[in-house]
């Protein structure tokens, strides 16, 4: 996504001193790792590495079931032409097994094997995959029968109850009382610790670990314990529904790694790989709730009698759900840039296209009508009931304001974020400028980037070639294109500026709130002070809340000012 005041100057700033320094140590490294050691003890059999080597795959154990870790989605479909993608489970750990299998230079995709807790340790012994991956806790009982790799996360136990009783569980010990029921996934360390330590509670099993949060919210039982980072994940999935007791003190020590067969050769490769990847800032965000999910990639031909024959790329997931979310996002970037927002909005059904001339669309030519189109056929095709809540950002602002003003019938709602005035097309310089700007911002090291913008995880954007530039720069004065619309509509402004000018024009969206208000006296306008605008980057969990309860009918999160 291009801001092209804040991406020149930053690009004035890159000078020797700072790449020497942005090379030094990560000011995002991890808090916690373990040294690395390397044996100089060998074998001669065959090892698991060997093995996957001479097969050309990587098979990875995973429940499936434990969010943001690993989460199984149906329904999927993957390009013929990128089988590679997979199209059945998305997570930290997802992404982490992809990794894996690119330092191994396996040229066939990762195959996942699906598992439940009970097995993992018997399903790895009886080597049904090579490692597990699955937010997998390091324990002494699992230690005696398999190895792990270095440490990756520390975490603990905690509880989650309904916010209404959070004072009346305020312990472990308020919990653990007659009359009080903990729901829980059997076979893993949940269980074990509710077993070992809850003598009066009883203790209600829930065959589905991904149904054991709904039954305390349902009542059905009144506590969950599990590792605290899904139980944050949770807390921010359902605000003010669930809450943690005592979030700043787990009951328990752990830590979470990678488990894999009594092999060491492959144990020690798996120790380097987590090693390099921690050390060196591969793994930018430590805490896997923001880490990137991976989602399966589909596409559409254009439908009501088109015979253009061109296709607009889309990831989708989730059509179990009975509302779409259809998320667009700015220039330069593609679907890929919601991949921190998605794993707070997986109860929702998920529709993220590639704009035309961007990501997986990039041989369709881009302009803010044809953008429009397109997705207003892919909402018809693909949303539940046809009909969507669209989410746009920066130039997706942009395409969702003509979306929800040419093609009413497809949006249910808009929730638009740094929108801007088009350029006007009178502006020869305007090109080059986008252009030099977007091969600037590739240029600036990532760690000095996100030092700059407060840690925002900003993706390095697609390499634009001046044809794309052109487009984008000649789409129009968008006060001669803007039109009333009917849609119930948010508009929000990132406000912080600072060293690079990353705020959003308060005047931009104004001028928006007027036009909207004529048709809709619902459309309303906020700012958030402390965001800048690429803060679905910056702060994904409160992008996703702020989405969520504008969809929902709520009160936005706290921070926002009204306009």
């Amino acid at each position: 996504m291009v801001n092209l005041s804040s991406v020149l100057f930053a690009a004035g700033l890159l000078v020797s001193p700072l790449v020497a320094a942005s090379e030094g140590k990560n000011e995002h490294s991890t808090e916690y790792s373990s040294d690395y050691s390397v044996s100089t003890s060998y074998s001669n059999t065959t090892s698991i590495l060997d093995k996957i080597q001479a097969r050309g795959y990587l098979r990875v154990g995973t429940t499936g079931d434990y969010k943001p870790f690993s989460y199984k989605v149906t329904n999927r479909t993957a390009l013929p032409a990128t089988p590679a993608i997979n199209t059945t489970y998305i997570g930290a750990d997802i992404d982490v097994a992809q990794s894996l299998s690119n330092s191994l230079g396996l040229s066939r995709p990762v195959e996942f094997v699906p598992t439940i807790w009970t097995n993992l340790t018997t399903d790895l012994a009886a080597q049904k995959f090579d490692v597990a991956m699955s937010g997998v806790s390091i324990t002494l009982a699992r230690a005696q029968k398999a190895f792990f790799s270095t440490a990756v996360q520390r975490v603990g136990k905690a509880a989650c109850v309904r916010c209404a009783d959070l004072d009346k569980f305020s312990s472990l010990a308020a919990i653990d009382t007659a009359g009080v029921k903990v729901a829980v996934n059997p076979g893993g360390t949940n269980e074990a610790f509710d077993r070992a330590n809850l003598k009066a509670a009883t203790i209600v099993l829930v065959p589905d670990n991904n149904a054991v949060y709904k039954a305390v919210m349902d009542g059905d039982a009144d506590a969950m314990i599990s590792d605290i980072i899904e139980v944050e994940l949770q807390v921010r999935l359902h605000p003010e529904v669930l809450c943690i007791v005592n979030p700043n003190a787990t009951f328990t020590f752990e830590e979470l790694g990678y488990m894999v067969g009594q092999d060491i050769v492959w144990k020690q490769y798996m120790d380097l790989f987590v090693h390099i990847q921690l050390e060196s800032g591969g793994w930018n965000n430590v805490n896997p709730i923001f880490a990137s999910a991976q989602m399966a990639v589909s596409q559409i031909q254009e439908a009501a009698g088109e015979s253009s024959g061109t296709l607009l790329s889309y990831q989708s997931f989730n059509q179990d759900s009975n509302s779409t979310i259809l998320f667009i996002h700015g220039a330069f970037v593609d679907s890929n840039d919601w991949d921190l927002v998605v794993p707070y909005v997986l109860d929702y059904h998920l529709l993220l296209p590639d704009c035309p001339g961007h990501g997986r669309s990039s041989h369709t030519p881009f302009s803010i009508e044809a953008s429009a189109k397109h997705i207003a056929y892919l909402i018809e095709a693909k949303a539940i009931s046809g009909q969507a809540h669209v989410v746009g950002h920066s130039l997706g602002a942009s395409i969702a304001v003509c979306l929800a003003a040419n093609y009413p019938h497809v949006v249910r709602s808009l929730f638009v974020s740094g929108y801007s005035a088009t350029p006007v097309s009178s502006a020869p310089l305007l090109p080059y400028l986008l252009w030099a700007s977007n091969h600037m911002e590739n240029a600036i090291p990532r760690p000095f980037v996100r030092w700059l913008m407060d840690g925002t995880d900003l993706r390095h954007t697609s390499s634009a070639s001046l044809s794309l530039c052109r487009q984008i720069a000649h789409t129009g004065n968008a006060k001669a294109q803007l039109q009333p619309w009917s849609a119930r509509t948010l508009i929000i402004v990132a406000g912080k500026g600072g060293l690079i000018p990353s705020n959003d024009s308060i005047e931009a969206a104004r001028q928006l709130a007027r036009v909207g208000n004529e048709s809709n006296t619902q459309t309303l306008a906020y700012i958030h002070p402390l965001m800048r605008h690429p803060w679905n980057r910056q702060d994904p969990s409160l992008w996703a809340a702020t989405v969520m309860a504008w969809v929902e009918g709520r009160d936005l999160p706290a921070g926002f000012v009204r306009l």
